[in-house]
């Protein structure tokens, strides 16, 4: 809404959950965003939070780059046990994590256990994921990776770029012009589905689209069974970093880390998770909206291919996959 340049009405975003507690799990306040004026912007936020809770709603404040520690610190006083900490306005990763450690040298106890839930805002990268004790997280860049640049993760970390239309990416190379070592990590990853022929990934049709998505979701699948390998994470600030663990909170026991694939709209994206029967997504409401109105009542978590397959629009796609996979 901030980049349309319009506004929400809080009231009827709180009479909006109220009406709908019994299938919402987590919200998030409304946020005010102004690049220009962090700290104007932290405090008309924090009003909301206040209004929110007023209302009796629990609402997870956002913590963002720029804005003072002590509205963290307010956000702790006020009773919020669910945060989530937005690092989307710094361009430079190096200093994403900078900013994480700063964050949460105050949302862990001295012993590096976390104080409170805590959710990384369009966050994808092991390196971070696994530095810090998130309790969740979620990412969009999936998407762009898969469909829109053709771009897919391998378990090393190496991308490989599928486009053949003059679109060249860093650290990316064609699938017609790859070495042995990378073609040799693709083969092994598209084995891991049945996928034997890799030309089917270097197309701009929907079934090379679809496939790119369903293997790029595989990777971030792979990627979070790894670091929940390591749970529980422990983080203890670097030691330039002075601050003084908080003494009067409880340590959150966190057994695994929840991370969410966004798809927004896209179909092509929810079929692909649903096909792996990865059930953390993150779409539009208006998804669920056409999904329910296809008759198919007990909810996408609980079956995912069901839930795809009532709707014609959306089975379309799990019909592509099955040509080619093996269902997971």
């Amino acid at each position: 809404m901030w980049k349309l340049g319009k506004q929400i009405n809080l009231p009827e975003y709180c009479d909006y959950i109220d009406r709908n507690r019994d299938w919402i799990a987590h919200y998030v306040n409304l946020d005010v965003i102004n690049p220009g004026n962090p700290e104007a912007a932290a405090a008309a936020s924090f009003e909301n939070l206040v209004y929110m809770r007023s209302r009796g709603l629990d609402p997870m404040p956002v913590f963002h780059v720029g804005e003072d520690i002590s509205w963290l610190y307010k956000m702790l006083d006020l009773g919020c046990r669910h945060i989530g900490l937005s690092a989307s306005s710094l361009v430079s990763r190096n200093q994403v994590d900078d900013w994480y450690a700063h964050a949460w040298s105050y949302l862990v106890n001295s012993d590096g256990l976390p104080l409170v839930r805590v959710h990384a805002f369009g966050e994808a990268r092991y390196k971070s994921l696994v530095k810090f004790p998130w309790a969740s997280a979620d990412s969009a860049s999936w998407i762009y990776e898969a469909e829109r640049a053709a771009t897919m993760l391998l378990e090393d970390g190496r991308k490989v770029n599928m486009r053949r239309d003059g679109i060249s990416l860093a650290n990316a190379q064609y699938v017609g012009a790859m070495d042995d070592l990378d073609r040799g990590a693709l083969n092994t990853l598209a084995a891991t589905v049945g996928l034997k022929d890799l030309s089917l990934l270097d197309r701009c049709d929907t079934d090379s689209r679809a496939l790119r998505l369903f293997i790029a979701a595989l990777f971030y699948k792979a990627q979070v069974e790894r670091i929940n390998k390591k749970c529980p994470i422990r983080f203890h600030p670097p030691g330039f970093i002075k601050n003084v663990p908080r003494t009067d909170l409880s340590v959150i026991h966190l057994p695994e880390m929840e991370f969410y694939l966004v798809c927004g709209t896209n179909p092509l994206a929810l079929a692909a998770i649903a096909f792996l029967g990865y059930r953390h997504v993150l779409a539009s409401f208006f998804v669920i909206k056409q999904l329910k109105s296809s008759g198919y009542s007990s909810g996408y978590a609980a079956d995912p291919i069901s839930a795809i397959r009532a709707d014609k629009s959306y089975a379309q796609y799990l019909v592509i996959l099955e040509k080619y996979l093996e269902k997971r």
